[in-house]
C-alpha cells in the first residue's frame, strides 16, 4: 500500500524514469536513498479544462512505497498492460 504524501517533494523530471504513458499523463519512478517513488502526473489535459474546473483536482500525486518490490506490486497491479483476446481484441 503506498503512502500518499500530501506535500510531496517532486523530483526533477530529468531525474525521473518513465515507467508508462497513460491516457492525460504519463507514470515516472524515482528512487533517493531508500525512497521509493512513484509520480502519476494527469495534467496533460488540463490546459482544456476551465480553471474553475481544476478546483480541488490534484493533478501530479506522488507515492512513496517503503521497499522496491512493493513498488513494482503496486504499478504491475494498477498499470499492467491487458493482454489481447486470442481474436486480438
Amino acid at each position: 500500500m503506498p503512502n500518499e504524501t500530501s506535500s510531496p517533494p517532486m523530483p526533477e523530471l530529468s531525474a525521473m524514469t518513465l515507467y508508462r504513458r497513460v491516457e492525460g499523463g504519463a507514470v515516472y519512478t524515482y528512487q533517493q536513498d531508500a525512497r521509493f517513488l512513484v509520480v502519476i502526473d494527469e495534467s496533460t489535459m488540463a490546459c482544456m479544462l476551465e480553471p474553475e474546473d481544476l478546483e480541488g483536482i490534484e493533478l501530479v500525486k506522488v507515492l512513496e512505497f517503503d521497499t522496491e518490490l512493493a513498488r513494482t506490486g503496486y504499478l504491475q497491479a494498477r498499470f499492467a498492460v491487458k493482454q489481447a483476446g486470442r481474436d486480438g481484441y
